[in-house]
């Protein structure tokens, strides 16, 4: 006998309810999106619009290529090492330190102005640099090296939260793992395709040195003019999954500090009911992020700081190890530019592969997402501590670059899915924002403890690697620290999801 349609409602919710809670545990940054049959294909204004952010990605990663012509900075400017670094330090403040604002201007407005504004940040970056290259500013080489490439981190972090924001709404969660990592592997390809430029920019003359004012003025050309041009065909969904969101929420039976903040996701049962969408203004991110009230967000942010910082120093300080283990009487621009495009394509390789082995593996095997990215920052641990101990001569660098190229691409595609899928699409760029203060930190940190100890080591009259170990095994440690801490916190969490479905 048929049931009246009110007790079918009543029964089915339950049942939509459970099956709710499991989906929302299993993706705890794990298992799948929960969805089942076939969907429809992304549309052709979506397609466009990826094409054109990993172009702007592209324009945003140059952050990463400072070590290619820093060592040409110091040396054409009489700057110490310490120097350097606070000018590298500034940099990394303008990307993360603006992380919030330009995340929350994503979620809260059109991504557009964003674009607009941050390309102009980045071509009056690097032109003032080349001009402070060519002695516009003799007075405050430092300052004025500072205050621009400041200009080009704010630029990098409206260009590539704008785009990544994006990204998240327009893509469905089962796919933002690849097109995530796909668009961070540009980000990361950055640093290799501007140092292969590079070599066009060679003076003449025995042996060949890096005419660094072209070079930076041709960087800027071409950063400030390709997101300007891309920014006329990028599409932003602000409202994709939110009524999903909220049927979740709604209707899950776990504990809502458990589950308010996951990603949504859709189950056959629950699918049947239908959920009235929230308001603009309900939907609306606010300043204050939400991980903040959750132990593990604040876990995780600490397991970024520990692992963002030791990369940062690799890739700002990589040209000065070089230097280090390079003869006087040899040009050290090619084993630079060849550590910078190590870095730079396996960071790419490293983010495409977490991106496509994070999806199938967490939606098909229901590996969490966490247990890859602990092996990605376990990698950058690795490669400091061959630097610090066994990296003697330029070949052993080499590989140490290439794993730890391989461990940086993997944690930043993998962290970002990560909080998409702790907090939410909706607010996504101002969560993002906010997690981008630990590498703020974690970098000037570790630059400052770098630069300290290379200027004593030289002091005292060092030579090779004694130069710079110390620090290296520093950071070695904080990394391995970071990766133990994230296999903790997932096994912290799936034990308190465990406990609430009791």
């Amino acid at each position: 006998m048929s049931l009246p349609p009110t007790q079918q409602t009543s029964t089915a919710t339950p049942r939509a309810a459970a099956g709710t809670t499991a989906a929302a545990a299993s993706l705890d940054v794990g298992g799948g999106d929960g969805r089942r049959g076939s969907e429809p294909p992304y549309s052709k204004r979506v397609l466009i619009s990826f094409g054109a952010s990993l172009l702007c990605m592209l324009s945003a990663g140059t952050i990463y290529l400072f070590s290619a012509y820093a060592p040409d900075l110091a040396r054409h400017l009489s700057l110490t090492q310490t120097e350097v670094n606070i000018v590298a330090s500034v940099g990394g403040y303008g990307m993360y330190l603006a992380g919030p604002v330009t995340g929350y201007i994503a979620d809260n407005t059109a991504i557009r102005p964003l674009v607009l504004v941050s390309a102009v940040f980045l071509a009056t970056g690097y032109f003032g640099m080349a001009w402070t290259y060519s002695g516009f500013f003799p007075w405050a080489a430092v300052l004025s090296l500072s205050v621009f490439y400041g200009f080009v981190g704010l630029g990098s972090s409206g260009v590539c939260n704008a785009t990544l924001s994006a990204i998240v709404r327009n893509f469905r969660a089962k796919d933002r793992g690849m097109s995530v990592g796909l668009s961070l592997a540009f980000f990361g390809l950055s640093a290799f395709f501007f140092s292969q430029i590079s070599s066009l920019f060679m003076s003449k003359g025995d042996p060949p040195m890096l005419d660094t004012y072209s070079y930076l003025e041709v960087v800027g050309l071409i950063v400030g003019g390709l997101p300007l041009l891309c920014s006329l065909v990028l599409v932003d969904n602000k409202t994709a999954e939110r009524p999903a969101a909220a049927a979740i929420r709604r209707t899950t039976t776990a504990p809502a500090s458990e589950t308010d903040s996951l990603l949504p996701t859709t189950s056959p049962s629950s699918s049947h009911t239908a959920q009235p969408a929230p308001s603009a203004a309900a939907s609306r991110s606010t300043f204050s992020p939400p991980f903040v009230r959750s132990l593990d967000g604040l876990l995780l942010l600490l397991t970024f700081l520990l692992a963002a910082g030791p990369g940062l120093m690799y890739i700002n300080n990589i040209g000065t190890v070089v230097d280090t283990l390079t003869p006087p009487s040899t040009d050290s621009t090619p084993a630079r530019r060849l550590q910078v495009s190590l870095i730079s394509i396996f960071n790419c390789l490293g983010r495409i592969l977490m991106g496509v082995l994070s999806d199938v593996l967490s939606s098909r095997f229901g590996v969490p997402r966490m247990y890859g990215l602990a092996v990605g920052v376990g990698l950058i641990g690795v490669a400091h501590a061959g630097v610090a101990g066994f990296a003697t001569d330029l070949a052993g660098v080499t590989v140490c670059t290439v794993v730890m190229g391989l461990g940086y691409g993997s944690m930043f595609a993998a962290f970002p899915a990560i909080v998409s899928l702790l907090f939410g699409a909706s607010g996504f760029g101002s969560n993002w924002g906010w997690f981008q203060l630990a590498p703020a930190l974690g970098g000037q940190l570790c630059n400052i403890l770098f630069g300290a100890i290379v200027d004593r080591a030289r002091s005292d009259g060092c030579s090779g690697p004694a130069c710079y170990s110390k620090a290296f095994y520093i950071t070695a440690g904080a990394a391995l620290g970071s990766s133990l801490l994230m296999l903790i916190v997932e096994r912290l969490r799936r034990r308190r999801l465990s406990r609430a479905r009791e």
